[in-house]
Parts: C-alpha cells; sequence; structure tokens
C-alpha cells in the first residue's frame, strides 16, 4: 500500500473506531440517547457546549370524584461537553517510509493502542464520576461478592427502589473472577456476537456482568465509638450527631454511606411506599464531605440525598429519631480500603461521545463517525520541520452525567 494512502487520516479515524468501542464498556452499558441532540450540527462540536436533560415529572393521586389539579414541574439537569480526550505520537519520516510502510503494521504498532488507551480513560472517567456520586449500597459493602444470594439481593434493591431494566454490574477483578469461578455454571454462556466486548463475564440472572479493571477503590473513615443522632425531626441535607470517639479527624469520609435505624427507603413513584423494613430496605445515605468529631464526640455530617418525608420527592420513610443508631455500610474497620462493585440501570449514566470541530486553520483533519454506534472520532495532523517528525492525534470529544438514584454499590 502506497504511503500517502497510509498516511490518510479518515482511514486511521476509520481504523481506530472499532478498537475503541469494543474496549469501552461504558458505550454498551451508558445511555447513549442525548446524543441525537449533538449530531444535528453538522459542523461539529467545540468544548463547553452542554444540553438540556429533561427529567420525568411526578404527581400525586387524588382518591374519590374530586380532581386535584397540579401544576406541571419540569425539573431538567445538563449534560456539557467538557472531556476532550487525545493521544498523539510523532513518527519521523524514516519510520513512516520504512517501518510503519505497511497498513496493517501501522494498525497494529500505532493506531491499535491509541484507541485502546482513549477507549480505557474514558471508562474510567465515567466510573469515576459514578463512584463519586452514588449513595445507593448494599449492607454488605467492602465484604466481597462470592455467592449467588449477594449478587441477587442487589438486583432485588435495584427493583424495589423502581430502577429501569436492564440491570447490569461492573466489579473489580478480583470479585468478579472470584464470583465467576463459584457460580461457572451459573453464568449463560456469552453469545459469540459479544466475544470481542472486553470483559464480558457473561450473564448471571438475566444480568450481564462485567470485569472492570477501573473500578474505584474507597477508604472510610475512622469510624468509631457509638454514633447516634442527635435531636429528633431533622431534615434536609446535614444531620447533627454524637457519641463519636472524640476529636478524630476523619471520624467519616467523603464517599462513606451509612444509614439511620428505622429510616427506610420509598418508591420514588407517587404513592412514595416504603419498600420494606428491615435492615436490608433502610434508606443510604452519602457522606459529601470528610467529617471530624469535636471533644464531645459531636459531628454535623453532609449528607444526600436530603432527607425529604413529604411530597413528591420524598426520599424517605421518616425523619430519624432521637438517639436512632449509625451505621457505616458494611461495618468496616477503621481506615479499610476496598475495591467498589456497582449494579447499574442503562440511566445510572448518560454519555455522549459528539463530532468535533473542524479547526480551519489544520491543514489535513481526518474524521469517522461509525454507522452503528454513532461514535466519531478525529485525526488531526502536524509538521514539525525541525525534527522531520509528522504529528498525529486522535481526539474524542465526551460529555457524561452520572444519576446515582439508578444504581447501587455491592
Amino acid at each position: 500500500m502506497a504511503n500517502d494512502t497510509i498516511l490518510t487520516n479518515d482511514v486511521i479515524a476509520e481504523k481506530a473506531l472499532p478498537y475503541f468501542i469494543n474496549n469501552c464498556k461504558m458505550l454498551r452499558l451508558a445511555n447513549r440517547d442525548y446524543e441525537k441532540e449533538y449530531q444535528r450540527e453538522l459542523n461539529g462540536y467545540q468544548f463547553g457546549e452542554t444540553i438540556r436533560i429533561k427529567k420525568p415529572s411526578y404527581y400525586s393521586v387524588t382518591t374519590g370524584a374530586i380532581a386535584n389539579p397540579q401544576p406541571i414541574e419540569e425539573f431538567t439537569d445538563s449534560i456539557t461537553v467538557n472531556q476532550q480526550l487525545n493521544v498523539a505520537f510523532d513518527p519521523s519520516s524514516a519510520q513512516l517510509t520504512l517501518d510503519l510502510r505497511e497498513m496493517d503494521m501501522y494498525e497494529e504498532r500505532v493506531i491499535m493502542p491509541a484507541a485502546i488507551g482513549l477507549a480505557n480513560t474514558v471508562d474510567a472517567n465515567c466510573i469515576q464520576e459514578m463512584s463519586s456520586t452514588l449513595y445507593n449500597g448494599m449492607s454488605s459493602l467492602g465484604t466481597g461478592v462470592s455467592s449467588f444470594a449477594a449478587f441477587n439481593n442487589t438486583q432485588a434493591a435495584m427493583y424495589k427502589r423502581a430502577m429501569p431494566k436492564p440491570y447490569f454490574a461492573l466489579m473489580n477483578v478480583d470479585d468478579g473472577t472470584t464470583l465467576q469461578n463459584a457460580l461457572q455454571n451459573s453464568f449463560n454462556t456469552t453469545l459469540n456476537s459479544e466475544i470481542s466486548i472486553e470483559g464480558l463475564l457473561g450473564k448471571l440472572a438475566g444480568i450481564e456482568v462485567y470485569n472492570d479493571q477501573n473500578m474505584i477503590s474507597h477508604t472510610n473513615g475512622i469510624n468509631s465509638g457509638t454514633p447516634l443522632v442527635n435531636a429528633a425531626s431533622q431534615t434536609g441535607s446535614s444531620i447533627v450527631t454524637d457519641g463519636w470517639t472524640a476529636t478524630q479527624t476523619g471520624i467519616l469520609k467523603e464517599g462513606d454511606l451509612i444509614t439511620f435505624a428505622s429510616v427506610y427507603a420509598v418508591n420514588p413513584i407517587p404513592p412514595n411506599l416504603v419498600i420494606g423494613t428491615g435492615t436490608g430496605n433502610l434508606q443510604v445515605f452519602r457522606v459529601t464531605a470528610d467529617v471530624n468529631s469535636d471533644a464531645g464526640g459531636n459531628a454535623t455530617i453532609p449528607i444526600f440525598p436530603a432527607i425529604t418525608v413529604t411530597g413528591i420527592r420524598k426520599t424517605a420513610s421518616n425523619s430519624p429519631a432521637n438517639n436512632a443508631v449509625i451505621t457505616v455500610l458494611g461495618n468496616l474497620a477503621a481506615s479499610n480500603t476496598f475495591a467498589e462493585n456497582f449494579m447499574m440501570s442503562r440511566a445510572a449514566m448518560t454519555l455522549a461521545i459528539v463530532p468535533m470541530h473542524r479547526p480551519p486553520g489544520a491543514v489535513k483533519v481526518g474524521q469517522y463517525t461509525d454507522k452503528d454506534t454513532g461514535i466519531s472520532l478525529r485525526v488531526i495532523d502536524g509538521y514539525d520541520p525541525i525534527t522531520d517528525k509528522e504529528i498525529k492525534r486522535l481526539d474524542i470529544l465526551f460529555g457524561r452525567k452520572s444519576f446515582p438514584q439508578y444504581a447501587i454499590k455491592f
């Protein structure tokens, strides 16, 4: 193949995209419906552009013949295209003439590793975003996943919280491998068409299960003392507590998940019924900043979601009672580090990878959009006459948004 054909940036983009698509799990798991909003713009998008997402409205239901008209409340959020990733390489003219003159060699040695690196970074970026926002969690968090019961109980918790199907599981490699080894006869055989999907272990209880080397580890706080709620009827995004070990920096850490005795989760859809009683149905709250205890063992904990006990945005069955016991999920030892796992609905992560702007000053701009997935990759050239190197860069532009009410850590 002639060298000028090898260097066609459209060809490089076309060759790179399959490696990117097959190695980025979030392309398969995330909601990508909003990419259509971006793709209406034919000239491409620039860093920082946004689109608005409309969330579903909820309405209270009235019993009897008398109607209770309610205003239409449109809840909105937005995705910002603020994540740009690139891989750049600068082969010399000699390399391009001698070492990389065959397309197969160029694809294997340059294009493939560049595209896989981009895919892995997009995947890690989305996982980091989810890890920093999720608040639902199982009581066994941090203790490993080695039984069907632990896995299936998580699925039940998803269903009771009205999370839309299908469900997916992203697991750290150790837990995923342990679970598959323990239940190898229970995993469905992976379909031939899915063999190339990186990390797919198979299906368990109808859920696609993936190993992912990018799963985040969390280190919980000191978590010592006999912590209790200090005063009844507290609502909102912080709660006053006491009973902690006195004068401890980091008694709780941002990202710790906690529950309050007898405060249960509710179905988010009206009439907002309590999903059940018992410790497995307690509402879980995420600690949103590091917490220190004072000399008296007191601490005010910032939490998400806010405790809301009335209305269509109700988050909990009731406010915690005075002296209600506070539990850190997993009853973990002080400053314990553990790798997380997610079970998620597709609605838990919205991802939009969009066609990039073509700079008018660029000499050669290649861009390829995969017709099946809509994913777009840009390739641009530059030349340094001092070093006789032709710089090529592969760019991906994307936005992502986590919706934590649609996933659970387990």
